[in-house]
């Protein structure tokens, strides 16, 4: 293994960082691999993986206001910054992993640029709608679709949040109990989580691509179908969530503290007199 500054390759880096990734599917890994270059240049450079989730955020967040004008040179400058931003992603976390410095400030701004740089999307297209017709719907609905899309991917969280306050920090009795056979992996393998798509700004950027440049009179249309897909989406979750799908998330969640993540970089770990003993490498 590598082990100064000048040793690493960028197969080095794809070994050492992306050994659970490339199990993503295969569209995921691509980014992977064009993510690598920067994670290299900003290793060698010395930038600390907050200086990149940081960047990563005002990267996003300038990408999203190029979206608003009416200047096609200015929207295409945005969804490069917006896709930029996306690989950035990628590098902070692989930073981290070469300098072994991961920690609750990455996730702080991790989740800093999703949720910010999730919402000003929608909201940034809704404002191009706008400025196309005048029609106030077109705002109204990439606000709608931004702050829906926001809450799903806030939703998801919920086990983990229930699990942490109740479980392993509160003292009110909780047990979990196993759930029915049938829903033990009913939030992890469903078709309906295809209905996510529309909390990716990756899967955003082609069709956004085309609507913003070629085909804008649709952007209003484009969002509505955006809100009226994650009301559907929200329903049939919060649906699962309370006919027994929270108690797998929290079996299954319970089983990764007791036994150990399928995460390599998650060390097996046990929740001892209240208090959850975890070490991130």
């Amino acid at each position: 293994m590598p082990n100064h500054l000048q040793a690493y390759t960028l197969l080095d880096i794809q070994r050492l960082c992306h050994r659970e990734k490339v199990k993503k599917r295969w569209w995921y890994h691509i980014h992977r691999r064009l993510s690598t270059p920067f994670t290299w240049v900003a290793y060698r450079v010395g930038f600390s993986p907050n200086t990149i989730s940081a960047s990563m955020v005002l990267v996003g967040l300038l990408g999203n206001l190029a979206l608003v004008p009416l200047n096609l040179a200015l929207n295409l400058l945005g969804l490069m910054l917006v896709y930029l931003a996306f690989l950035l992603d990628k590098v902070d976390g692989d930073l981290a992993r070469l300098q072994d410095q991961a920690g609750p400030r990455a996730m702080i701004l991790d989740y800093a640029y999703h949720r910010l740089t999730l919402f000003t999307f929608y909201a940034a297209l809704g404002a191009h709608a706008y400025l196309i017709d005048s029609q106030v719907m077109g705002l109204v609905a990439g606000f709608v679709a931004g702050f829906l899309a926001n809450y799903a991917l806030d939703a998801q969280l919920y086990p983990y949040r229930i699990y942490a306050q109740k479980v392993v920090c509160g003292h009110e009795g909780w047990t979990i109990a196993p759930p029915p056979a049938r829903r033990a992996g009913e939030q992890r393998d469903s078709w309906w989580k295809i209905l996510k798509i529309f909390t990716s700004q990756l899967l955003l950027l082609v069709p956004s691509t085309v609507l913003v440049c070629w085909q804008p009179t649709w952007l209003m249309i484009f969002l509505f179908a955006a809100a009226g897909d994650l009301v559907v989406f929200l329903a049939v979750q919060h649906y699962v969530f309370l006919r027994g799908g929270m108690e797998a998330e929290l079996a299954y969640i319970d089983r990764c503290v007791r036994q150990g993540s399928p995460d390599p970089r998650y060390e097996p770990n046990l929740v001892e007199n209240g208090n959850l003993a975890a070490r991130w490498r």
